[in-house]
């Protein structure tokens, strides 16, 4: 099933995420909303990235202080219907936000922002997480110019 997905920070004051549909499914056609993805509009203020998961599951990325409750700060991930997903457990997260994230072969993410530090270590502007969310302390590159919006992973 390929889905798109559509973020907007003026929905309801807070930051929402649409799925939409590209292939049938469950009598929908395509570009139907996905009414079975029912994320939260917890973030506040918004959400600048998404990353698909292989699994189905999708991480958000952004200048969020919390999603589903305390604890969320700048990235969460979601279930493939919306739902948060407490499996992933990133810390204390990026002191600032997180504009983008690529995801390797192995599963490992990589987050770039406009952060200096991740779980309180200094990760300028880039950061790499094991698939459990938890960060790997053995990538730790020294960048000190901003970070664009845009990261590939190949």
């Amino acid at each position: 099933m390929n889905r798109f997905f559509l973020i907007s920070s003026r929905a309801l004051g807070a930051a929402f995420v649409a799925c939409l549909l590209a292939t049938p499914l469950r009598a929908q056609r395509p570009g139907e909303l996905d009414r079975s993805f029912a994320p939260k509009l917890g973030v506040k203020p918004q959400v600048n990235a998404i990353l698909v998961q292989s699994d189905g599951r999708f991480l958000i990325g952004g200048s969020f202080e919390s999603f589903d409750g305390p604890g969320r700060r700048a990235i969460a991930r979601l279930n493939d219907d919306g739902s948060f997903d407490p499996t992933f457990a990133p810390g204390s997260t990026a002191d600032d936000a997180i504009l983008s994230m690529a995801q390797h072969t192995d599963g490992r993410i990589v987050v770039a922002g406009r952060f200096t530090q991740f779980n309180g270590l200094p990760r300028t502007r880039i950061a790499r997480l094991n698939r459990d969310g938890s960060l790997d302390t053995n990538f730790a590159p020294n960048i000190s110019t901003p970070v664009g919006t845009s990261l590939i992973s190949q």
